[in-house]
């Protein structure tokens, strides 16, 4: 008859802890991996989310311009090279007409702590800054727009932005 140790036996505490960390270790870093991968994910929604609005932002001043550009250049302000901003939360049409009741400019932009400054619905603002300029030389008036939407979530405040050149390259009022 054979004897048998009794440390020979069985499992010891100290293999089966052994066993317990590494399997801990397993889970943290699939959560871990979990929630960046989610974060990450999230951020290219809310990009891509800010790149459509830049994008229907600067489609809808092209309409604009394409329907007036008198009153289009209106809304720039003299031909300096200073920008005029404008928090369009909406963008206003009416379908035909040019509406150009843009709302009140803001030498500051939008405001991330007013309501009323975000798009509805959306955590993302729209920020239009036009420069309107002269060039004497050639006698050309063209504006540059550059459309900015912010958004802020947790790793900070993110910005999508467009930037265009207007002209009345064709010289007719409207289509």
């Amino acid at each position: 008859m054979e004897h048998k140790n009794n440390f020979e036996s069985g499992q010891s505490l100290f293999e089966i802890l052994l066993a317990f960390s590494v399997i801990a270790l397993v889970v943290v870093a699939i959560v871990g991996l979990s929630t960046i991968s989610l974060r990450n994910s999230t951020f290219s929604k809310n990009k891509t989310q800010a790149s459509l609005y830049a994008q229907s932002t600067n489609e809808w001043l092209r309409s604009q311009k394409d329907k007036s550009w008198t009153a289009f250049i209106a809304k720039t302000g003299a031909p300096t090279d200073t920008s005029l901003t404008w928090c369009l939360p909406t963008l206003p049409t009416d379908g035909v007409a040019p509406d150009f009741s843009w709302g009140g400019s803001s030498s500051t932009g939008c405001n991330e702590e007013l309501e009323s400054d975000f798009i509805p619905g959306t955590r993302f603002t729209r920020q239009i800054d036009m420069v309107h300029t002269y060039a004497a030389a050639t006698a050309d008036e063209i504006v540059e727009s550059t459309v900015s939407i912010k958004w802020t979530d947790a790793q900070g405040i993110h910005m999508s932005r467009l930037i265009s050149v207007f002209s009345n390259w064709g010289g007719k009022e409207g289509i």
